[in-house]
């Protein structure tokens, strides 16, 4: 992710990481739909993003030891929460694009 633009691993991982990021935001619009919730793509895209980053950081943070006495996992899962609930309250509110 963070190597030359040239290097072929950071365009490889950069692939993975918008492959899942678009996985994440078609879930929410998935999920959105099923609620009965208006299709907001750019919402559920920046969405995905926080989600990821959240991830990402919880992975790092196993070798920092940053937040002792707090378990990862459940925080990542806290965070995931609070966004995806976020997402959906926000498109309750602002209705169609």
């Amino acid at each position: 992710m963070f190597g030359a633009p040239g290097e072929k691993y950071r365009s490889e991982g950069l692939a993975l990481l918008a492959g899942l990021e678009a996985a994440v935001a078609a879930g929410l619009l998935e999920q959105a739909a099923a609620r009965g919730l208006p299709a907001r793509p750019e919402l559920a895209r920046v969405a995905s993003i926080s989600i990821f980053g959240a991830a990402h950081l919880a992975v790092s943070r196993a070798s920092t030891g940053a937040h002792p006495g707090h378990v990862p996992m459940d925080d990542l899962r806290a965070q995931v929460r609070q966004v995806v609930d976020g997402y959906f309250a926000g498109l309750a509110t602002q209705g169609p694009a």
